[in-house]
């Protein structure tokens, strides 16, 4: 109720900045292809998804006519299902059964697809404005927010460095002269330590400080959501979460830093489709993780 009543008291739109600020809604610039810029929705954004929505069924709909009428073809054609071609001396026998059965198939996945974009467009067109809800479910991160590990980890970063976005990278850069995107052996890597600094963010060191301090007592306070000596052995500071996904399944997460005193790495760890909460799922895969980074057992 608290993050509710502060997220009504901000307003989507100063929620929606400060995400932005924060590095959510577009991607890190990390050095790897196809990386998913997650969405901080807005009113725009939710006007416009009955558009897409419609768009996206028009096509699917021209797709299963089309495949329609190719099975049709295939069936005028080979009415039991195969044809046979004469060529030269040889008799060489076509079996169209194959394609014939991939395209039923596909007509019965589009089928079903379209029967749920159809749900998805009613709900869509019915939900066009921007409501109270909206708000509340972006103050605790669920409804349409998406984010991705790597944003969770950079943020996780940035309260332990002292408020410093980062750049990630797998690789700064190496000794090789050569221009070669293959690099091996550690005679060619120069540096693998340090990110480039990406910008300071707005946020006072006595604030940051509060969540540092938050965050240590999710691990090591009384009523800590991730109170683990598997992970206070590490002077871990995080954050659990549970992403609710409808029924019994979440998404659970944790993220943060460690040691607390001093910082060496940041993260974020998901365990995905689970009936179990972040801390209590996630929280033990982190500390087999801390385990061989820092190598201890």
């Amino acid at each position: 109720m608290y993050f509710y009543g502060t997220g009504e008291r901000l307003g989507q739109e100063q929620l929606g900045n400060w995400a932005r600020i924060l590095g959510f809604g577009r991607t890190t610039g990390i050095d790897l292809p196809g990386e998913c810029a997650g969405l901080i929705p807005n009113p725009d954004w939710k006007r416009a998804r009955a558009s897409r929505t419609r768009d996206r069924l028009n096509r699917m709909q021209a797709e299963l006519e089309y495949t329609l009428e190719e099975i049709r073809d295939i069936s005028r054609l080979s009415p039991k299902g195969s044809s046979t071609v004469q060529k030269g001396e040889q008799e060489t026998v076509e079996q169209p059964s194959a394609d014939l059965g991939l395209r039923k198939a596909r007509v019965e996945q589009l089928k079903k697809d379209i029967a749920r974009e159809k749900s998805r467009l009613a709900l869509f067109e019915s939900e066009r404005a921007w409501v109270p809800g909206d708000t509340r479910n972006m103050a605790i991160g669920q409804g349409s927010v998406l984010a991705t590990p790597l944003q969770m980890a950079r943020l996780a970063a940035a309260i332990a460095n002292g408020g410093t976005l980062l750049q990630p990278h797998l690789l700064l850069r190496s000794s090789s002269s050569t221009n070669s995107s293959l690099l091996s052996g550690k005679e060619r890597v120069e540096s693998r330590a340090g990110l480039k600094p990406e910008r300071k963010l707005p946020v006072s060191p006595a604030n940051l400080e509060v969540l540092r301090r938050a965050m240590r007592d999710v691990v090591s306070g009384r009523q800590g959501t991730a109170r683990q000596k598997e992970l206070r052995k590490h002077d871990v500071a995080a954050k659990t979460g549970t992403a609710e996904l409808g029924g019994v399944w979440n998404n659970g997460w944790i993220l943060g830093f460690a040691p607390y005193g001093a910082p060496q790495i940041s993260f974020a760890v998901v365990v995905e489709r689970t009936k179990y909460h972040g801390g209590e799922v996630a929280g033990p895969l982190l500390a087999k993780i801390l385990d061989a980074y820092f190598g201890t057992d």
